[in-house]
């Protein structure tokens, strides 16, 4: 599925080492990941503004 990156070989661990318990996890999305996720989204909206009325 488009915009949902499944393949942890393109996952980047960022760890603190004055903060042990922090770290962050990041992963680049391509523009068609991208273009995917605001799609749902808006379309996540449009049905939310539609339960409203």
């Amino acid at each position: 599925m488009s915009g949902t990156p499944r393949d942890q070989s393109a996952w980047v661990l960022e760890e603190f080492p004055d903060r042990p318990n922090a770290v962050r996890w990041t992963y680049q999305i391509t523009d068609k990941d991208y273009k995917e996720a605001v799609r749902q989204t808006l379309e996540r909206w449009a049905d939310r503004d539609e339960e409203k009325q």
